[in-house]
């Protein structure tokens, strides 16, 4: 940030917004608007202003005294999404799929300690995933979640760890603490998937890949949900054999 207050620009205030909001995506947590003001090198009251304006328009939320992302901007990146080859390549090979194109397929990212929902296959199965695209759920608490974790370096894991995660309690399968989350990603990383079954909704069970793609740097990870009732080894078989199809179809990463 500390050459941007010396950029050319038409508009000074639309490169400072843009600031505060990389900024806060960056250091992902909340910030007071002193020290957003002190971080990007403007004066107070020129931040306050824009501060103020962002707030107004969405982009921003306030969390007590502080600042943080809006969900405007959720909207903006699945409109952005909507366009992007990954999801349109996304939704084409759900379609092809043998068997999970009769499912309930998602596509996520990891987000600091939660699942970003970024793309839905709805099939003709009779379940409809509660979560719209946009939404946001705790990774410890899905499938999608545990699949990206066991993809992190182990060191990066034991830092999300450090990071004392929160553990949402809404179902008696839900992982309470780190050790449950421990051996359920050690599972994950040693078989190459995840099973979630039940841990956020009863009756309700997901399988998970994870997946790289070179439109996005973060990690990501294709899911179907379907009925627990449903579950039996065979159909299993048959639908984690498509996730891999689809995970290995979606356009892939650049090698590093």
């Amino acid at each position: 940030m500390s050459d941007a207050k010396n950029r050319e620009s038409l508009s000074p205030a639309v490169n400072s917004a843009a600031d505060i909001l990389n900024l806060l995506a960056e250091v992902g947590e909340p910030l007071s608007g002193a020290e957003i003001a002190r971080r990007i090198d403007r004066a107070k009251s020129t931040c306050s202003n824009i501060l103020a304006a962002l707030e107004q328009s969405g982009l921003l939320e306030r969390a007590g005294g502080e600042f943080q992302l809006g969900r405007k901007l959720v909207e903006l990146g699945g409109a952005y999404l909507a366009q992007t080859d990954l999801v349109s390549e996304f939704h084409r090979i759900c379609r092809e799929l043998p068997i999970a194109k009769e499912e309930t397929l998602s596509l996520s990212s990891l987000q600091g300690d939660e699942i970003l929902y970024l793309a839905h296959h709805n099939g003709s199965q009779p379940v409809r995933w509660f979560a719209n695209v946009g939404a946001r759920l705790p990774a410890v608490a899905t499938a999608m979640g545990i699949t990206m974790l066991a993809s992190l370096p182990k060191t990066d894991f034991e830092d999300f760890l450090a990071l004392d995660p929160k553990y949402p309690v809404q179902t008696t399968y839900a992982y309470t603490n780190s050790d449950e989350l421990t051996i359920a990603v050690d599972e994950a990383r040693s078989d190459g998937y995840a099973i979630g079954d039940q841990l956020n909704t009863l009756g309700l069970c997901s399988l998970a890949r994870p997946v790289r793609s070179r439109f996005d740097s973060r990690n990501l990870a294709v899911g179907v949900t379907m009925l627990s009732a449903r579950r039996d080894p065979e159909l299993e078989r048959m639908l984690l054999a498509d996730l891999l199809v689809l995970a290995e179809a979606l356009p892939p990463a650049t090698a590093e």
